[in-house]
């Protein structure tokens, strides 16, 4: 929205393992949006790569690390400015002053925060820093919390989760 709102065209090339979703762009964005305005670009690890290796006034990219260090290379050769929101390895830290009750709900709630929108969020927790101590209470207490979730039909009460893209 605020690429168009400072009167930018927006170009996307949405992930090639969400095949649905850019099908569903392709479709949709042409219904809406003239071609100066915005367009769609699918395909492989290859269009993306050679779709960054243009020469944009502007490059912003979401994703994985490896693939943003890839981006920023084939960047640096026409001198396009990157934005970059990577994924990382984002902790939960858990401090020792916690009594049962309350470390408990800690480290269950950074279960929950870790599969929030399918894990699929910038800052999703990829770690627990727990006390050595308490190491073997957050293990139990962090299988039990996942055990609850299901993956399947997000608008199914029963599903916790929503479909996965990949095992990965």
């Amino acid at each position: 929205a605020g690429i168009l709102a400072a009167g930018n065209r927006a170009m996307i090339k949405p992930s090639e393992f969400t095949e649905r979703v850019s099908a569903l762009f392709e479709e949709v964005v042409p219904k809406y949006f003239a071609e100066e305005e915005m367009a769609v670009f699918t395909g492989d690890a290859e269009v993306g790569m050679a779709f960054s290796k243009l020469a944009f006034d502007h490059m912003i990219f979401t994703g994985a690390t490896g693939v943003g260090r890839h981006i920023m290379r084939a960047a640096a050769d026409n001198l396009v400015p990157v934005t970059l929101e990577l994924g990382g390895k984002s902790p939960n830290v858990i401090l020792d002053d916690l009594d049962d009750e309350g470390f408990t709900k800690a480290v269950a709630a950074g279960v929950g925060k870790c599969f929030l929108n399918s894990g699929q969020t910038c800052t999703a927790l990829t770690r627990m820093l727990v006390p050595r101590a308490r190491l073997a209470q957050a293990e139990q207490i962090a299988a039990a919390a996942a055990s609850k979730f299901t993956v399947g039909d997000p608008f199914d009460p029963a599903s916790r989760l929503g479909p996965l893209v990949s095992a990965v």
